[in-house]
C-alpha cells in the first residue's frame, strides 16, 4: 500500500471516529418535564444525562418553590412541591428544570375554567 493511500485511509478512520463521538455524545431525546400529580404538586423529568443534578422550579405566579435532585441510572426524577399551593381553576402553573449539562425543559399548565362555587 502506498503512503498516499495509507495516509488517505487513516485520515478517513480518523474522521469516521470524531462522528461516532460526537453523536454518542449528544442525548438520544430531548430532556422533558411533566406534571404527574396535583396534590401534592409532582413532577417527573426524563432524558437528562445519568447522574445530573437538576434544579427543579415550580411558579405559581407569585410563589416559586426550588428542589435541587440528582437523577438516577436512566437520566430521570420524580419530585414533589407539597409545599406549594396550587389552585388549578385560578392560577398557572409553570415547571422549569435545568440540568447542570444544558439540558432544559418547561412544562406549562394554564388556569381552567372551573364553574362558580
Amino acid at each position: 500500500m502506498s503512503r498516499a493511500s495509507v495516509l488517505a485511509l487513516s485520515l478517513v478512520l480518523a474522521c469516521a471516529t470524531l462522528a461516532a463521538g460526537s453523536a454518542s455524545a449528544r442525548p438520544a431525546a430531548l430532556a422533558q418535564v411533566r406534571v404527574v400529580t396535583l396534590k401534592p404538586l409532582t413532577v417527573r423529568g426524563v432524558h437528562f444525562t445519568r447522574g445530573e443534578r437538576v434544579r427543579v422550579s415550580a411558579s405559581t405566579g407569585s410563589k416559586t418553590r426550588v428542589r435541587r435532585v440528582l437523577t438516577g441510572p436512566t437520566g430521570g426524577f420524580t419530585v414533589a412541591f407539597a409545599d406549594l399551593p396550587y389552585d388549578r381553576c385560578s392560577t398557572r402553573l409553570t415547571v422549569v428544570a435545568v440540568g447542570a449539562h444544558g439540558e432544559r425543559a418547561v412544562a406549562r399548565l394554564a388556569p381552567r375554567e372551573c364553574p362558580p362555587a
